[in-house]
Parts: C-alpha cells; structure tokens; sequence
C-alpha cells in the first residue's frame, strides 16, 4: 500500500501544476478583452428607407461590385 503523505504530495503538486496551467491560459486568452471596441464609423447619417437616394446608393454599390469582380477564363 503506498504510503499516505506521498499521495497526498502528489495528488498536491498535480493539483498546483493544474491550478499554474488554468491562470497562465486564462491570462493568455483574457489579454485583449475588447478587440473590436475602437472601431468606429465615420459615415454621414442614412437615407430613409424606401427613399430614392437609398435606391440609388444600394444601385450604385451592386454596380460597383459586379465591374470589380475578376473576368472568369472561359
């Protein structure tokens, strides 16, 4: 039978080493707690649903996207 204060050792030190590697982990994760929180947006104010002038900017940015994409060898 193994003797009593060395598995309470043990069973101590596994317990620090555990505990050691839980808060170095959570340390590493924690760092950067707001990623995305400088972003900020400095477009003008929306026009109103519905309005031409949403119609057209919607319009305007399909357009744009379609003349970007890459031709496709064919």
């Amino acid at each position: 039978m193994p003797n009593v204060p060395n598995v309470i050792t043990k069973l101590l030190i596994g317990v620090a080493i555990a505990v050691g590697a839980g808060v170095v982990g959570s340390a590493a994760a924690g760092a950067d707690p707001g990623a995305f929180s400088t972003l900020s947006c400095s477009c003008q104010q929306a026009a109103p649903a519905g309005s031409p002038a949403r119609k057209e900017a919607i319009a305007r940015g399909i357009r744009q996207g379609m003349s970007d994409w890459p031709a496709v060898a064919g």
